[in-house]
């Protein structure tokens, strides 16, 4: 065996000290130790001795810590949507591929003083982050998470990012992490399809959630032959379809003369289910659609004129996290669908595009008379802002309403689009706001007497007046939120 031999730099007159019994990196005995500092008259070997086997000391904890880091994970939980037992399964998951699991959950404040959650945060040592709702059109838990993100992105303490969601808006998140050059892990449970879909595009790693047929959504939105909608409020099972299954579908769709896009495949099947006149289709929870198209759909036989011109829109209200909602509809986008009333398909015509606006609440002889003013509340939406954004055709600064409404002719008619498409704003927090104020008599008033408010709530700030009473709550939810360090620009035209 070779000597293993090392000097002091500190010391440079003194010889190597050399033991053919010690190996690199460990300690001697002690009577080596006695043996290497017998008859010599100066403490200085001492002091050597001592500094290089503490630094050999500190470079193996400093090897572990790196070890350490590198299998550490960042797991961030979306407190809004995903049931306690799917956070356990998911640590659980993490942790068999050999990570340090530090979860992190986002949620609202008065969700800790429960006691299953309570538990759940003390067992697993979560950090919990309370996030506080704001009025406005963004959501506040999914900022908070994002935000989140992009600083464990800048840090060396973690090695891996996780997400826990149900939601394919944070898609662009994880591009983001990825573009970085982070290692990032999505956990989806496996009956939400489309978001297992859209995650599947980008280069992260997708971890499949086991789950029971039943989802919990009490939610059910059904497509009618005649392309109206409705809403109903029960306990679903709700069907699974397989990957094999899906790419059936696909292939399908794409003889058809349907584009494929990930996350757009219920869109796809309500207008080919439609164009074929084959009755009723439940569109949300998805799985309904996906299972009855496999029953009807005919890989070999579908061509390119089946294909028709139409939009199909599930619309989206605003829905709460809080426990009633959940215990009541079955998670956040289940409430949401049920606010928005029901889906509904429109064939392609001249004024297709206003009928949209006018059927989501935009466009009305009433209080909502101006063209111009209703297009800059609907592009103000956050998920239509992001619909249009993804489909590149957000309008531009200057653009007239003939441009504008010829871009959301075409986004309405992709195949390449979700759907999804979002009612306007609600009021209360406007409400609130001026009742405080003194300018409103009591936040129960008439829509009429809100839009009197608002036009004397302008007027006082010196902000511009507008027509319709959605684009004056649009603008005054912005500027309310206009401090808010996650504040997005209006899109104005």
């Amino acid at each position: 065996m070779q000597a293993a031999t090392w000097t002091s730099h500190r010391l440079g007159a003194h010889a190597p000290w050399s033991s053919s019994a010690q190996l690199p990196g460990t300690w001697p005995s002690l009577e080596v130790c006695r043996s290497r500092l017998a008859g010599r008259g100066s403490v200085f070997p001492l002091f050597a001795f001592l500094s290089f086997h503490l630094g050999q000391r500190w470079q193996v904890r400093a090897r572990r810590a790196v070890s350490s880091d590198s299998a550490r994970c960042s797991l961030l939980i979306d407190g809004d949507s995903v049931a306690l037992g799917l956070m356990t399964n998911a640590i659980g998951m993490l942790q068999s591929e050999g990570l340090k699991v530090e979860a992190e959950l986002f949620a609202p404040p008065e969700n800790s003083s429960n006691k299953k959650w309570a538990r759940f945060i003390k067992e697993y040592d979560v950090n919990f982050w309370p996030v506080t709702r704001r009025g406005g059109e963004r959501d506040c838990n999914d900022d908070a998470i994002i935000a989140r993100a992009r600083k464990l992105a800048r840090s060396s303490r973690v090695s891996c990012i996780a997400l826990l969601v149900y939601d394919s808006d944070f898609v662009g998140i994880v591009e983001e992490l990825n573009a970085l050059g982070n290692r990032v892990v999505v956990l989806v449970p496996g009956n939400f399809l489309s978001c297992l879909s859209a995650f599947r595009a980008t280069s992260a790693k997708v971890m499949q959630l086991a789950k029971g047929p039943f989802t919990g959504i009490r939610v059910r939105a059904i497509l009618h032959k005649d392309g109206q909608g409705e809403v109903g409020l029960d306990d679903w099972e709700n069907p699974m379809t397989d990957d094999d299954g899906v790419r059936m579908i696909w292939n399908a769709l794409s003889k058809a003369g349907y584009e494929r896009e990930e996350g757009s495949l219920i869109p796809c099947v309500a207008k080919y289910w439609l164009s074929h006149g084959y009755g009723p289709l439940t569109v949300f929870p998805y799985g309904f659609a996906l299972t009855a198209i496999v029953a009807r759909i005919q890989p070999d036989s579908a061509s390119r004129q089946s294909k028709g011109q139409m939009a199909f829109v599930l619309p989206l209200g605003s829905g709460s996290a809080t426990k009633t909602s959940i215990e009541r509809y079955g998670g956040r986008l289940a409430a949401r669908v049920f606010a928005g009333g029901g889906p509904f398909v429109l064939q392609d015509s001249p004024g297709m595009v206003m009928q949209v606006l006018s059927k989501l609440g935009y466009l009305d002889n009433d209080l909502n008379p101006d063209l111009h003013d209703s297009l800059l509340a609907f592009c103000n939406k956050t998920d239509n802002k992001r619909h249009l954004r993804k489909l590149s055709l957000l309008p531009e600064s200057g653009e007239g309403p003939a441009g504008v409404l010829d871009k959301l002719r075409q986004a309405f008619l992709s195949d390449q689009c979700q759907g999804t498409w979002n009612l306007p704003a609600g009021d209360r927090v406007v409400r609130q706001v001026l009742r405080k104020e003194g300018i409103l008599r009591n936040e129960e008033a008439s829509k009429l007497e809100v839009l009197e408010a608002m036009k004397e709530h302008f007027w006082k700030n010196g902000w511009p007046a507008k027509k319709n009473y959605v684009a004056y709550v649009q603008q005054f939810l912005a500027r309310v939120n206009c401090d808010a360090p996650d504040h997005r620009d209006t899109l104005d035209f």
